[in-house]
């Protein structure tokens, strides 16, 4: 039985709701989120594929965490861990065996929380290996960007998540072309990704650190297309300055 400290109940952590809309902002390829404080009791869970994880928020909030998952330790559970250290855990592929329900494998990001110095709580990203689609390879990357200067953030190729070779050959061939300064062209049917690929090409190459700017062509009207797209000189026609 757990139980938590006593000068727990005068100052309560509740930081889970608090959280929840960063970390959803910051991956979008999620099936479960556990938030603990820094005990380790949770203070939150959000289930995405509940025909695997069949925990909901209601029955296990303010469990602790080896209790509701009672096949880990403070050896083997990453949050545990990540609390201990204040040191992320990433990728991290664990046998889950929940209190009710059947066990299975998920693939870890675990991340501390922290507050004016001082560990608060931790974050658990999960992704589910669902044997029954075969799943390989699934990781859930969360990258540290705070040392890059951008304008918006962008996708990189750890974001396209895919089994198909097709598209992970796709993705091979965007890393290569990144270390270039050739022209591409992407094309595809709406909803495809075209611009998933075009952010990642950018992320990847040497000028990442430059704005990406993205361009509706069809807003365009065409007697300003080539202007706009490739500059203007001064005395082109009438009016027109120097524009790179």
């Amino acid at each position: 039985m757990f139980t938590r400290p006593e000068f727990w109940k005068a100052k309560p952590q509740m930081i889970g709701k608090k959280y929840i809309e960063q970390i959803l902002s910051i991956y979008n390829f999620v099936d479960g989120l556990v938030i603990t404080d820094k005990y380790g009791y949770i203070e939150e869970l959000i289930i995405y594929r509940p025909y695997i994880n069949v925990l909901q928020a209601e029955e296990v909030r303010h469990k602790h965490v080896l209790e509701v998952y009672p096949n880990l330790t403070e050896e083997t559970s990453s949050i545990m861990r990540v609390l201990k250290t204040g040191q992320p855990i990433y990728n991290e592929t664990q046998i889950i065996t929940p209190y009710i329900g059947n066990s299975f494998t998920a693939v870890n990001t675990t991340l501390p929380i922290i507050e004016r110095g001082e560990i608060i709580g931790a974050v658990d990203i999960s992704r589910y290996i669902d044997p029954d689609m075969q799943r390989k390879n699934v990781v859930v990357s969360l990258r540290d960007t705070s040392h890059v200067k951008r304008q918006e953030k962008l996708y990189y190729l750890d974001d396209i998540v895919t089994c198909d070779d097709r598209m992970s050959e796709i993705k091979e061939i965007v890393e290569h072309v990144s270390n270039t300064s050739s022209p591409v062209l992407i094309f595809g049917r709406t909803g495809t990704g075209k611009e998933l690929i075009a952010q990642s090409l950018h992320s990847h190459s040497n000028r990442s650190a430059q704005p990406f700017i993205s361009q509706n062509c069809a807003a365009i009207p065409a007697s300003l297309l080539e202007s706009i797209l490739f500059g203007t000189a001064k005395g082109a026609f009438t009016g027109a300055q120097d524009i790179p």
